[in-house]
Parts: C-alpha cells; sequence; structure tokens
C-alpha cells in the first residue's frame, strides 16, 4: 500500500493517483526458470494481493514495473516549482504529449537519470521523482539526496508511491522532528523491496536508462510499448 510520510514545515495538499501496473502483468516472465528450480518470489507474484489503483486518466498506457516513484505536494505553484528545479538543480524540461497536464523534467548525472513530474493541483502543485529500477545500486543516495532539497525546498509533504511497505521498525505512518532520517530509511526499504522484485524477474543487469528506455529494452523486449 502506499503510506504518507508528513514532513515539516507544512504546506499539505490531495493525494495523486498512481500509475498502475497492472496491465503489464501478462508480459512479466514468471516462466523463466526450469520446472525444477525454485520459484523465486516476483513483482507479479507480489501484486496479485495488492487492492487495484484508481486509474490514471492520461494518454499513456498505466505501468510502473520498472521505475521507483516518491510524490511530493506543495502549496508552491507549478512555475516556481519548474523555475526552481531548472536553475538550482540543473533540470531540463523534456518533451511528453503523452501527459499534456504535466510539465516533465529530467535530472541527470554521468550515472544516474531522474524524471520528475509536476502538475497543478487545486491548491498548490504535485511533483513526482522517479528512476529505473535497472540503474546500479549507486543512484539510491542519489535519489534520496534530490527527495530531501524537494521537501526542504518546497515545503512539501512527502508520499512512498509504491505497493511495498518498509519492514523496518522506523517505517512508520507518522513522522516527528527526526522524519528526514526515518524518510530515508523507509525509502531505502521500500526500494531494495521493489528493486528485488525487479530483479527476480528481468535479471540484475545495470543501466543508465529513463523508465521508458528501461521499458522498452527490458519488459517489451525492444519494442514500444502499445498506447
Amino acid at each position: 500500500m502506499s503510506y504518507w510520510l508528513p514532513f515539516t514545515p507544512v504546506a499539505m495538499l490531495g493525494s495523486y493517483s498512481a500509475r498502475d501496473t497492472s496491465h503489464l502483468l501478462p508480459l512479466v516472465p514468471l516462466a523463466r526458470l526450469s520446472p525444477s528450480a525454485p520459484k523465486r518470489h516476483s513483482y507479479a507474484q507480489s501484486r496479485q494481493s495488492f487492492p487495484r489503483r484508481p486509474e490514471r486518466k492520461s494518454g499513456r498506457r498505466r505501468l510502473g514495473v520498472e521505475e521507483f516513484t516518491v510524490r511530493i505536494e506543495s502549496s508552491w505553484s507549478p512555475d516556481q516549482v519548474i523555475s526552481s528545479l531548472l536553475k538550482e538543480r540543473g533540470a531540463t524540461v523534456v518533451e511528453c504529449p503523452h501527459l499534456p497536464a504535466y510539465t516533465v523534467l529530467r535530472i541527470e548525472d554521468s550515472l544516474h537519470i531522474f524524471e520528475v513530474e509536476v502538475g497543478p493541483r487545486p491548491s498548490g502543485v504535485s511533483v513526482a521523482i522517479r528512476f529505473a529500477l535497472c540503474h546500479p545500486s549507486s543512484v539510491d543516495d542519489t535519489y534520496l539526496d534530490h527527495i530531501e532539497w524537494m521537501a526542504r525546498r518546497f515545503s512539501g509533504r512527502v508520499k512512498i508511491a509504491e505497493d511495498v511497505t518498509p519492514r523496518n521498525p522506523n517505517g512508520a505512518m507518522d513522522f516527528n522532528s527526526s522524519a528526514l532520517q526515518r524518510l530515508r530509511i523507509s525509502v531505502v526499504d521500500c526500494v531494495r523491496q521493489k528493486r528485488q522484485l525487479w530483479q527476480n524477474d528481468f535479471g540484475t543487469t545495470a543501466a543508465r536508462l529513463t523508465c521508458d528506455e528501461s521499458l522498452r529494452r527490458f519488459v517489451m523486449g525492444g519494442h514500444d510499448p502499445p498506447s
């Protein structure tokens, strides 16, 4: 289930519908092992017990198996957030015709690519930051740095928008003044779980790819996903 991690100072808004992976389930290669090999716990198998998420109204097929996403909600305007990311984080704008209501930006370095969706809300902005799970594990610390910076800069409320929950005792629903440290622990725990599910089904090959590139290479076998 998804869960909220309140972050102070608070300028809170409502929820942002997360992308569903249910349409991808028939594509997941669950029969890659020989009949005599032990069965592994896969992403698709874990999804069987999850409640179905609301549909996202966009031109893009609902995906998510290939990525990890955290969302931040703030009272800032979308233009303020976009301007800040461009000037202070070196982001670049990416053309995404299938997401007309959102501005998509990319923040990258020599090892990692992060994608940021910025969209309007009735009283502010929703910011989703994601990366492809095929990245090397060095992506974790850089991802956490971006999340913490945005939470502070935009005075936002943070949500782990994934169907995994922390296994550690610090993964509580509510956070006090030590929220940032506990947020890091929870995000790292959830990323490790979802990365393991990804690797169970698609292998351990590490690659610096966008989420769509990862989807085409590993899930769609080099083909574009149907719209």
